[in-house]
């Protein structure tokens, strides 16, 4: 009973001993709500969460920001060298360029140690087209025109005020003159 007690016991640690380690690496990004619809030229900004409980130090680590457009092809790029020790959390943003194309478009973020790849996360927001606000517009021509008309009745008023004061003088003048 011994013998298998200790067979038993040997092949559980030659189990334990011969499995992978696990990496509980984990990486996520998130598009903030504001900016799940953006016009082009604008910024889009996310925020980035990386937990790496099993480093231990301090390490230098490359992220790789990318832009792609509904058919994959590479819109924008940035790099940046972070140094986390067991998690990081920050916000970043990224311009999408003037002239992009309505539609689908995907940020991807790649986490590497020297050439290695750690991980990679992506999520997705929409480029839309500027929508006119026709109260706005339809407001600023009343506007205008109330301006307008209000320039015109004062420019009469004015008319007839100076045409006042002329008659005045006139009247004055020639008033005079009879005392004289």
């Amino acid at each position: 009973m011994k013998l298998v007690y200790k067979k038993f016991i040997f092949v559980i640690f030659l189990l334990i001993s011969s499995t992978c380690a696990v990496s509980a690496f984990a990486l996520s990004i998130e598009i903030l709500d504001k900016y799940t619809n953006v016009l082009a030229g604008d910024s889009v900004y996310f925020k980035m969460n990386v937990e790496y409980p099993e480093n231990l130090e301090q390490k230098d680590l490359t992220l790789e920001y990318k832009m792609f457009d509904e058919q994959g092809n590479l819109i924008a790029r940035i790099d940046s060298l972070r140094d986390i020790e067991a998690q990081l959390s920050v916000f970043n943003s990224m311009v999408i360029p003037r002239g992009s194309k309505p539609g689908l478009y995907t940020i991807t973020i790649e986490i590497k140690d020297g050439e290695n790849s750690i991980g990679k996360a992506s999520a997705s927001f929409n480029v839309v087209n500027e929508e006119v606000n026709w109260s706005i517009v339809v407001l600023g021509v009343a506007f205008l025109l109330s301006i307008i008309y209000f320039g015109f009745l004062l420019r009469d008023f004015w008319r007839r005020l100076l045409i006042g004061f002329k008659v005045r003088r006139i009247v004055r003048g020639r008033f005079e003159e009879k005392k004289d």
